[in-house]
């Protein structure tokens, strides 16, 4: 009997040893590799605010209270120049492009939604794209967006939009036609510094005054028509327009700052839409016309010759 008792303990005590030995599979079921390697795979939790989440296409960054997705860049293994930005992910909205997100980026184009309502300084500095839509969400293009997107042949920015920054479309030196609505109330200084490509511009009255440098050294360009409601043509607004041939200033423009039309041997002809006397009567800076060619303004009342 005893001898069959110490038998029966000692095969409990080698069930619980193996028992305990096993490994628990649920252990091993958690993955926190935050890599979508299956682009078909749709993850069901956001990561931690502080890491970035990859697709084969993207980098996202989750806000830290994961209510909303930022992009953050490009995968490095992305292969499409194609860049399409979706309206959602992980079942919350993409609201922001960061800064400096596709920077010197190969892409040809990239295709944004109109959740996005915000493009962060310098997003697409250098890149290569040369088709891009500015969604309807957008108010503001920060300064330096599009810096020397060299490939960029036309854009149209939508009514949305209130204000550009400095530099927004420095040399972008293919862009031939831009589109700006009267929405926008604020054009910020160089901010179509070396856009050698367009020829031709139409300034909304809205913005009130042509900041310093607005279309400096835009070489391409041959005529320039300023709208009614702008008072000021800031210092160096046109320095260096070799081709300009033609202006129409309004009769609201009150001062022509210093240097404002400087080194444009093309520009012959100046339509005002006021009278002689209001023309003489514009506050003019040192050297506003040097280096221009001899001009007529063709007043409504007569003309005023260099």
């Amino acid at each position: 009997m005893k001898k069959a008792l110490s038998l029966l303990l000692a095969l409990v005590l080698c069930l619980s040893l193996c028992a305990c030995g096993k490994e628990d599979p649920s252990a091993t079921q958690g993955n926190t590799n935050n890599t979508v390697t299956d682009p078909t795979a749709v993850p069901t939790t956001a990561p931690p605010p502080t890491e970035p989440y990859y697709t084969p296409e993207l980098v996202f960054q989750a806000s830290e209270d994961r209510t909303y997705f930022v992009v953050a860049g490009l995968e490095s293994i992305h292969q499409s120049p194609e860049i399409v930005i979706p309206s959602t992910y992980l079942g919350c909205p993409v609201t922001a492009i960061a800064p400096n997100a596709f920077e010197h980026a190969m892409i040809t184009s990239v295709e944004i939604p109109d959740s996005v309502t915000s493009i962060g300084n310098g997003a697409f500095l250098g890149c290569t794209v040369s088709s891009i839509n500015i969604p309807n969400s957008l108010t503001v293009i920060e300064p330096g967006t599009f810096f020397a997107c060299s490939n960029l042949t036309n854009l149209i920015i939508p009514d949305s939009v209130t204000s550009i920054g400095s530099g927004a479309f420095y040399h972008c030196t293919n862009l031939t036609s831009i589109t700006i609505p009267d929405s926008v109330t604020t054009i910020e200084a160089r901010a179509f510094i070396g856009c050698t490509g367009l020829t031709s511009m139409t300034i909304p009255g809205s913005i009130g005054s042509l900041a310093p440098e607005i279309f400096s050294e835009c070489t391409g360009l041959t005529e320039v028509i300023i709208l009614d409601g702008i008072t000021a043509i800031g210092m160096t607004a046109f320095y260096n327009c070799t081709s300009l041939t033609s202006v129409t200033i309004p009769d609201s423009v009150t001062s022509i700052e210093t240097s404002a039309f400087v080194i444009c041997p093309s520009l012959t002809s100046i339509t005002y839409k006021g009278t002689m006397e209001q023309w003489n009567a514009i506050q003019k800076g040192d050297s506003w016309d040097f280096g221009t060619g001899e001009y007529t303004i063709y007043c409504t009342d007569g003309t005023i010759s260099k």
